[in-house]
């Protein structure tokens, strides 16, 4: 009966889809594009169901057979096309751990959110606040995410940032000058934060309200030797790129030239 009403309800929006090039209503680009993208994000929502329908019925649970089946439990993901309702079978018994064949097959996320949702809440989150990243995936895919949702998702992926730096391959190549670079700025402490600070202060001792937030960079590069004629030239020439270029950044604490090669040599040698 589901599957009936999931494959007819994809039917209605691929034939809407359909109509939709054809309707004289929807002549000006961008009225048809952003109708368009509407509808696509409708029918994706749809194929989504529909593959966690066919994967919990062919799913094999003979793996299963010391383990009974205690009903079927909803999860609801929060995926680039919506809000998308997960039904699945869970597997329990006495002196054994549960668990849902079904979230095992699809990687099924800690959270409530995508994967791929959660790559592109990343993609956004760096370059504005919390709360405009949460309006622009609004406006872009019509999802509802809290500014906290958002929080917590960039604190789950910076967690991961060292590991994944430390196990990327060093350059296929070097150039012949080694540059490193760092840069820091002293960024507001939460006031919870400020709150754990001794009051209580020698002398020459300041009441530091801010953490420095450091930057380190190092990469190699050829050298490029001009005279000031070519300086001065108004026309644009190719320059010298930076290769195998390695960014770590760190908040609270000292972190300078020799840090970074010491962490960056040691990686790329």
């Amino acid at each position: 009966m589901y599957l009936l009403q999931i494959v007819s309800e994809i039917a209605n929006f691929f034939n809407n889809l359909l109509r939709l090039c054809f309707n004289s209503e929807f002549d000006d680009l961008y009225e048809f594009e952003k109708n368009l993208f509407s509808q696509l994000l409708q029918l994706g929502k749809r194929l989504m169901a529909l593959k966690f329908y066919s994967l919990s019925q062919n799913l094999d649970h003979n793996q299963n057979t010391n383990l009974k089946k205690h009903g079927t439990k909803t999860f609801t993901l929060y995926s680039m096309f919506g809000k998308i309702k997960i039904k699945r079978d869970y597997f329990w018994e006495k002196g054994f751990q549960g668990h849902f064949p079904l979230d095992e097959k699809l990687n099924i996320p800690k959270r409530i959110y995508s994967y791929y949702l959660q790559k592109i809440i990343i993609l956004f989150a760096p370059q504005s606040t919390f709360e405009e990243t949460s309006n622009n995936i609004n406006e872009l895919f019509g999802l509802k995410i809290s500014t906290k949702s958002i929080s917590d998702i960039v604190k789950d992926v910076s967690s991961h940032s060292e590991k994944f730096r430390d196990i990327q391959p060093p350059p296929s190549k070097e150039q012949e000058l080694l540059v490193v670079c760092t840069d820091g700025k002293g960024v507001p402490m939460k006031k919870d934060e400020i709150a754990n600070k001794k009051t209580r202060l020698k002398k020459g001792e300041k009441s530091q309200k801010k953490k420095m937030a450091t930057v380190g960079v190092i990469y190699s590069i050829d050298k490029e030797i001009r005279n000031a004629d070519e300086i001065l030239e108004k026309e644009k020439k190719k320059h010298c790129r930076p290769v195998g270029k390695r960014i770590r950044g760190k908040i609270g604490g000292k972190w300078g030239c020799e840090k970074i090669c010491k962490k960056e040599i040691k990686i790329t040698s």
